[in-house]
C-alpha cells in the first residue's frame, strides 16, 4: 500500500480528462476504482472534490489517496476470438480497401462501438 500522493499536472496534459490522465500515470488503475475515489472525495484537484470527467490544467495539484496492492496489480487480458461466421460477415461488408482507408457497408443493428450489452443478431 502506498501513501497519499500529490502530483502536479505538467504542460503536456492540459485540458485532458482526469480519468485519462490517471490511467496514463497508473495504467493498472481501473475506471471503476477512479470513479469510486471521486464519489468518496478521496481524489481531489487543487483540494476540491472532482469528477472523473474533470478537465485538468497545467500546474494543478492532484491528490491521490493511498493505493492498495489490488489497485496496482496488472489487470487480466481477456483473449477474444472471432467466429468464422463473424469474420466472413465483416469481409463481405468491405466496399473499398487500400493502404490508408477501409470502407465498410455497416448493416443496420450492428453496433459501431462495443459494450457489455452489445451482441450481433
Amino acid at each position: 500500500m502506498s501513501g497519499v500522493q500529490k502530483l502536479t499536472v505538467e504542460e503536456g496534459s492540459v485540458d485532458q480528462r482526469l480519468d485519462r490522465w490517471l490511467r496514463h500515470c497508473f495504467p493498472q488503475l481501473g475506471q471503476a476504482r477512479i470513479e469510486q475515489m471521486c464519489r468518496k472525495g478521496e481524489l481531489r484537484v487543487d483540494g476540491k472534490r472532482c469528477k472523473a470527467s474533470t478537465r485538468i490544467a497545467a500546474g494543478q495539484e492532484i491528490r491521490i489517496p493511498p493505493l492498495t496492492d489490488s489497485d496496482l496489480k496488472p489487470r487480466a487480458v481477456v483473449a477474444r476470438s472471432v467466429s468464422p461466421q463473424d469474420a466472413r460477415m465483416i469481409q463481405n461488408a468491405v466496399l473499398y480497401k487500400d493502404d490508408h482507408i477501409i470502407v465498410l457497408n455497416k448493416p443496420p443493428g450492428l453496433a459501431t462501438q462495443g459494450g457489455s450489452k452489445q451482441t450481433r443478431h
